[in-house]
């Protein structure tokens, strides 16, 4: 089954909509800043609006009444949100709309619902229902939730009460992603803890708890889940880790297409890329462009490594101009710059120059940082630490005089640096003070910055080790070579996609570092 989540949650929305039939026709849409974003990452207004709706209004500013018109409310059910409805039909008279069609996007706690149930006059309320729509698409088979906050509400060096919390929620929007698959009742793994005395290492257990606490109360409001669409395939499983499942995939430089840019470019929430436009006269122009699924371009190189991505770009290009060679000169391009002179000269094709340019220009930009920076230099480092071999196999023996001359670097970015000690110490599973001090010196990095390396110890990761003590690497995450074909700077093979990859395969590997969830809600891991 292949997972379309725009599809999926543009459908809940309008499904929603179109569900409430009022005399006339027309109504208007609620929404709250939350639900609005949830919306606008898969509905655009235009597509609400095609469903009879006059306008589309924010519950928390200013409106002007329309008691002549339904209400279709789509909201996150915040005691904030829920207030603000029950003063739309309390506050004034006549109330703000003729009635209120309330569309949850997540279940209410039972004093919001308590709330609402005693203080909204029963007659202007017409419909109720729960979206289970509590996340954000990315893309067809991504999604978040969009809240960084989280990251310290789960791993401050104190345990505090937005903690619990910040569970719960994610707990209720995990229910929504399962909801929206169909009614998915997956079968729960949680990752062993991390080694440490810190309370997150048994983050994903009590993330497991929440969630199976959210499904069982689902099952029993609606007698059961629904049966699986396709009845051939197993029951599905859900994963659940923190991010001390594989603490050098984040850091590391990846050289896939979208990662990289990522990365290295200034991209608006992983979306927009602002760049210069060069015109058939020459003249510049800065220009914005959105990197969705709807540019074929992207979709088709995005996880693509950036050498391959290059080759694409100029191949394609290259065949065009074979296809069109009566209205186009005959000449090849042999590299990037070729081809955006060439774009240049080429104004009747205007659809195909704008999307080759916005690829031309992020790879040409990737490609200025990946030599300005010394990120060849860099990466072979950083692969070196995270899979614990050098390319031909063998240990790295040489690590401190590699690094040296790129930390003394004045070209080498701050926060690149940052990354490569990092790398170091997680590979050396702990370094000497004495060696840290002097590595730092080198660096000449901020104390901000410095904070960041400590801050690895929220994760299990060992940052000092005793001169007296034995000195033994990291052997978590040791990666020999094993593709001849891969690139030596994208060696290393993040763990998510091995336990993923092996899930069918090696099932000891799974029962080994991932634990069901039935069973162990008396069995706090230790």
């Amino acid at each position: 089954m292949v997972v379309a989540f725009h599809e999926i949650v543009k459908k809940r929305i309008l499904n929603a909509i179109k569900s409430v039939n009022v005399p006339g026709g027309w109504k208007v849409v609620v929404v709250d800043d939350h639900s609005l974003k949830v919306i606008e990452s898969t509905c655009k207004t235009f597509d609400i609006l095609e469903e009879k709706v006059t306008l589309v209004e924010n519950l928390h500013k200013p409106r002007q009444p329309n008691p002549n018109f339904d209400a279709v409310y789509i909201i996150t059910p915040s005691p904030n949100s829920v207030e603000k409805v029950i003063e739309d039909f309390t506050r004034q008279k006549p109330p703000l709309y003729a009635g209120a069609h309330l569309f949850f996007i997540s279940p209410l706690d039972d004093p919001i619902f308590q709330r609402l149930r005693s203080s909204l006059p029963p007659n202007f309320l017409k419909s109720f229902e729960i979206l289970y729509i509590d996340f954000h698409v990315r893309e067809s088979q991504v999604y978040s939730f969009e809240s960084p906050p989280s990251f310290f509400k789960l791993y401050s060096p104190e345990e505090t009460p937005l903690f619990d919390g910040e569970l719960k929620r994610l707990s209720k929007q995990l229910l929504s992603v399962c909801v929206s698959l169909g009614e998915e009742n997956p079968l729960i793994r949680f990752q062993r803890g991390i080694d440490s005395d810190h309370p997150t290492k048994a983050l994903p257990f009590k993330l497991a708890q929440l969630v199976q606490a959210e499904f069982d109360d689902y099952a029993r409001n609606k007698k059961r889940f629904s049966p699986p669409q396709d009845m051939q395939r197993p029951r599905a499983i859900l994963f659940i880790v923190d991010r001390s499942i594989d603490m050098y995939a984040p850091i590391l430089h990846e050289f896939t297409y979208q990662a990289m840019a990522n990365d290295v470019l200034q991209i608006e929430n992983g979306k927009k890329f602002t760049y210069n436009y060069v015109g058939a006269d020459g003249s510049t122009a800065t220009k914005d462009a959105i990197l969705d699924e709807s540019d074929t371009i992207w979709v088709d190189i995005r996880h693509k490594h950036m050498k391959d991505c290059i080759d694409q770009l100029m191949t394609d290009f290259n065949k065009f101009l074979e296809e069109n060679s009566t209205i186009t000169n005959k000449d090849k391009a042999a590299n990037l710059n070729d081809m955006k002179k060439m774009l240049a000269t080429l104004p009747q094709f205007q659809d195909m120059k704008d999307k080759y340019s916005v690829h031309l220009n992020i790879a040409q930009e990737c490609m200025n940082v990946f030599e300005n920076e010394r990120l060849p230099d860099i990466a072979t480092i950083e692969q070196n630490c995270a899979t614990g071999y050098t390319p031909d196999g063998r240990h790295p023996k040489t690590l401190v005089e590699d690094m040296v001359p790129l930390l003394d670097s004045s070209f080498v970015s701050s926060y690149t640096k940052v990354r490569v000690l990092m790398l170091y110490i997680m590979y050396k599973n702990g370094i000497l003070e004495e060696d840290r001090r002097k590595l730092l010196a080198h660096a000449r990095i901020s104390l901000p910055e410095n904070d960041a390396i400590n801050n690895l110890l929220l994760f299990g990761v060992k940052l000092i080790r005793s001169p007296k003590g034995t000195f033994k690497k990291s052997k978590k995450y040791r990666q020999k070579p094993t593709d001849p074909d891969c690139y030596e700077i994208s060696r290393y093979v993040p763990r998510l996609k091995i336990v993923l990859e092996v899930r069918c395969c090696f099932m000891n590997f799974i029962i080994k570092f991932f634990h069901f969830n039935r069973g162990y809600f008396n069995q706090m891991p230790s």
